[in-house]
């Protein structure tokens, strides 16, 4: 098939599919084709049940992705494109809505900056629904989502790769979901108690303490973010 415009495969490759289309349960593996130019494979295509295109990543000849990883909707328009080099999310990434208008960007640097993502309402207007911060491609920093009035409805925190943190679920009312917040110290659950006292010992300062007035919504975010709070409703 002719490459899309954005992509960064040749316009003419040869597809080899090396895995078929499956449902396994809730599970649905999407069928994989290689994308090969005089025998070495530079990406890798995704087809949904229909024979859709639904994603390609190129692939450079170490096997990292580099180049522009494409998402497309069921109705054939594209959804994103992310560009990486070397494995790392690097430049402007885009994403569009089903009817092809763009609705946002966002812009990393060797892997570190945050990831922006947006959704549509019904009425057409669009909000931002989830921020997560890397770091040279690791998870590290605060990860949040959002309702559709732009209010906070979950909050984690990573550091390198790990939930170490606090995270917090709130209800559509503002209100702390019963059994939250979350304590997590290197990926693994913990109590309050040995949180609060890991903290006092967290020498390396990776650890936010708790603070009473974050079990609240309000948050002060990144300019970065604020910006897109500001581009949806400009």
């Amino acid at each position: 098939m002719k490459s899309h415009r954005e992509s960064s495969l040749p316009a003419e490759v040869l597809e080899r599919t090396v895995r078929p289309y499956r449902e396994e349960n809730d599970c649905v593996c999407l069928r994989q084709a290689e994308c090969m130019v005089d025998g070495l494979v530079v990406g890798i295509r995704s087809y949904d049940d229909q024979d859709r295109l639904i994603a390609e990543d190129p692939l450079d000849q170490e096997g990292h992705f580099h180049g522009q990883k494409l998402w497309w909707y069921d109705n054939g328009q594209l959804l994103s494109a992310e560009p990486f080099w070397k494995n790392l999310p690097h430049g402007t990434a885009k994403q569009w809505e089903p009817d092809g208008r763009l609705i946002g960007t966002y812009t990393m640097t060797h892997g570190t900056g945050f990831d922006i993502w947006r959704q549509v309402r019904e009425d057409g207007t669009v909000y931002v629904s989830e921020v997560y911060f890397l770091r040279e491609g690791n998870h590290d920093g605060y990860a949040w989502w959002f309702y559709e009035n732009q209010r906070l409805s979950h909050e984690c925190r990573w550091h390198q790769n790990l939930r170490h943190g606090i995270e917090r679920e709130w209800n559509e009312q503002g209100r702390l979901r019963r059994g939250w917040p979350r304590y997590w110290i290197r990926d693994q659950r913990v109590t309050k108690r040995a949180y609060l006292r890991a903290v006092e010992r967290d020498s390396e300062y990776t650890l936010p303490p708790f603070d009473p007035r974050e079990q609240s919504q309000d948050r002060s975010f990144p300019p970065e973010i604020e910006q897109a709070f500001h581009d949806i409703r400009s």
